[in-house]
């Protein structure tokens, strides 16, 4: 029972800590349509996307990559409905590419916004 819980507690904090490199808003502009990015450090994605026609629509999801991997996964949710998204993606501290291979071929490149000690 106890390595179960040690094993359990060690790919928690693993996660955790893996996820707190994407953790914070990001930002891309492509042509009249802009879209925002906000990891939280529970695994939640909020997605805002403003089209050419100044619409804006804001989804919610789950993120989920390990430490040392490449892979990132989005869940949007609509609704009772889901969505999987499958990223490979590199990340500094002011710039996250997004190499989107499932369901559609997609690049994307993303800057950080500001943090609220910069506000």
């Amino acid at each position: 029972m106890k390595t179960i819980s040690t094993l359990i507690m060690v790919m928690a904090a693993i996660t955790l800590s893996a996820q707190s490199n994407l953790e914070g808003t990001w930002f891309t502009e492509k042509g009249h349509t802009s879209e925002t990015l906000k990891f939280k450090k529970d695994g939640e994605v909020i997605i805002h996307q403003v089209d050419e026609n100044d619409e804006s629509m804001i989804t919610e999801g789950h993120y989920y990559y390990e430490a040392g991997s490449d892979l990132l996964v989005i869940i949007k949710w609509h609704g009772d409905q889901a969505s999987t998204l499958k990223y490979r993606f590199n990340a500094d501290d002011n710039r996250l590419e997004l190499n989107q291979f499932y369901p559609a071929l997609e690049n994307q490149l993303f800057d950080k916004g500001p943090s609220l000690a910069d506000l």
